[in-house]
């Protein structure tokens, strides 16, 4: 049986890209605190789209769906950001879900106007 591609369309929002955005946030929020300015460059050589549309029977369900509604999550700073940057309301089919380039951007931005 021939593997089944992996597609952001279906697959965003899931469990892994959880763990992979709040840990993308929490290293570069690290590493721009300790940035001395300059240019800053960022590459993702999986990147998707900046933002996926969430659909129906997607595996967002079981990963960000979840999660919206979780008061665990402001236990950490960077899972309390995370939460107040992508889960301000309840996920519904058809919602948008940030990308990996959009979350890096995000945390970029605030230190890089601020130089």
């Amino acid at each position: 049986m021939a593997k089944q591609p992996y597609h952001h369309a279906t697959k965003s929002g899931n469990q892994g890209d959880v763990v992979k955005h709040v840990a993308l946030l929490a290293a570069l929020d690290v590493v721009l605190a300790a940035w001395p300015g300059g240019f800053f460059r960022y590459a993702d050589t999986f990147a998707g789209d900046a933002q996926h549309v969430l659909g129906e029977g997607g595996a967002w369900q079981e990963g960000v769906g979840r999660l919206a509604d979780e008061p665990q999550l402001e236990a950490n700073p960077h899972t309390a950001l995370y939460k107040r940057w992508y889960l301000p309301r309840p996920l519904v089919r058809g919602g948008a879900y940030p990308g990996s380039g959009l979350v890096a951007a995000d945390v970029a931005r605030p230190v890089l106007l601020a130089r």
